[in-house]
């Protein structure tokens, strides 16, 4: 199923990043500008599944029902609201050795 997400905000960068099997947080330099934190993410995964947290906990890798974290599927997109989670957001890949990767674009209040 698709579906249409509407932001408000001013959209950043968009920033391809690789998921592998190491836990990740989001670099500083896709979440703030100019000092300013990302309200919002859309976030598009492409090539493999991918696991991702909010607001702390252990990433775990497996199949579904296997693994902790939500799993953002291939070609499926999310949007996270909230400095806070997009501060803590973490992912990794949803099966070892399957990299994924992240279409992430950040949405700020004011111009970037």
């Amino acid at each position: 199923m698709r579906y249409t997400y509407i932001l408000d905000g001013i959209p950043g960068e968009t920033s391809k990043v690789a998921s592998d099997d190491t836990e990740a947080a989001l670099a500083d330099s896709i979440v703030k500008s100019s000092g300013e934190v990302a309200f919002a993410l859309l976030i598009t995964c492409e090539g493999n599944d991918v696991r991702f947290s909010l607001g702390g906990g252990t990433l775990t890798q497996g199949a579904a029902g296997t693994g902790v974290g939500h799993i953002l599927y291939s070609e499926q997109s999310v949007k996270i609201e909230g400095s806070k989670n997009v501060t803590s957001l973490k992912h990794v890949n949803a099966v070892n050795g399957s990299d994924g990767y992240l279409q992430i674009t950040p949405y700020f209040e004011k111009a970037v």
